[in-house]
């Protein structure tokens, strides 16, 4: 329903950037996270590649390759080489997927795809690259890089936030619930 109104759909008339660049004779595309509604830019993108959701996303190049979407740390509810209940509790854990399976890959790859193809034509491309983004789950290749021992929690972790508003304090009394160890 975003853009709806009175019965209206207000995106059928609202321009964007993309359009313009498209009456411009450009070509272009729009790769990874983007918080736009359903259709409104699809029409003016030559390429259009969602992270998830949609044809040509990272959830259905997941489907293709037989990966269930439960190993990619995409989700809200995933186990990562640990039982989850919420996707916060997945922060700082390690991701099954390797790096080239990863939805970080998978963006740039597409990057590249949209630039080997687009040739001598002028070009406008937007990209929004989901991570770093919670739940931060690193492939292994990256996780390896930072053994638990040599790394520190900040000075202000044990920070008991009584000074703060209720809303901070109860949410962050929520992770402890979350992460109990």
């Amino acid at each position: 329903l975003a853009g709806k109104h009175c019965g209206l759909n207000l995106m059928d008339n609202l321009p964007h950037i993309y359009g313009h660049f498209k009456k411009a004779g450009y070509n272009v595309g729009s790769v990874g996270h983007m918080h736009l509604p359903k259709g409104w830019i699809e029409d003016s993108c030559d390429v259009y590649c969602p992270d998830k959701g949609r044809e040509h996303s990272y959830k259905s190049y997941l489907e293709e390759q037989g990966i269930p979407l439960e190993k990619s740390g995409t989700g809200s509810t995933v186990g990562i080489k640990k039982k989850s209940v919420h996707k916060f509790t997945l922060d700082y854990q390690c991701c099954e997927l390797s790096y080239e399976q990863s939805l970080e890959r998978w963006e740039a790859q597409q990057v590249i795809n949209f630039l080997n193809n687009v040739g001598n034509k002028p070009f406008f491309l937007r990209v929004g690259f989901k991570r770093p983004h919670t739940p931060c789950i690193p492939s292994p290749k990256f996780w390896d890089m930072y053994p638990d021992d040599i790394l520190v929690e900040p000075p202000n972790a044990d920070y008991e936030m009584i000074l703060k508003s209720p809303f901070l304090r109860k949410q962050l009394e929520s992770f402890k619930a979350m992460n109990p160890d």
